[in-house]
């Protein structure tokens, strides 16, 4: 049985590529917990080519948080940079990667790209 991280993971792994990523180069680990065990995921980027794996491997940056609140994560409605201020995750190394991160993610629930709001504004 598949839960959203799961699903999560695999689809990165689908994806393979991100435009969105593609002068971005580093590894992050994920150190999910439940039930006082953690689950390592691994997530390499170069040049916006994704490489996923289920492996403990040294990474430019680790983000340690519950399996649960990271399934909200993933949902799209917790950005992870508010996340980490309010203490939900933390992260060690390259903390550029955690805003990084955030392109990976659906967009929030009812949120619209910028230049669709100011033409929605323009209009009136």
């Amino acid at each position: 049985m598949t839960d959203r991280t799961d699903e999560f993971f695999a689809g990165l792994a689908r994806r393979r590529h991100e435009p969105l990523l593609a002068k971005v180069h580093g590894t992050i680990r994920f150190e999910l917990t439940e039930g006082g065990v953690s689950e390592l995921w691994w997530l390499a980027i170069e040049d916006g080519m994704l490489r996923v794996g289920h492996e403990d491997r040294d990474a430019d940056m680790v983000l340690r948080t519950d399996r649960d609140f990271f399934n909200v994560l993933i949902g799209g409605s917790v950005p992870p940079l508010s996340a980490w201020l309010r203490n939900e995750v933390t992260v060690e190394g390259k903390f550029q990667l955690l805003v990084m991160l955030e392109r990976l993610l659906p967009s929030r629930p009812g949120a619209r790209h910028p230049r669709e709001a100011a033409a929605t504004v323009a209009n009136r």
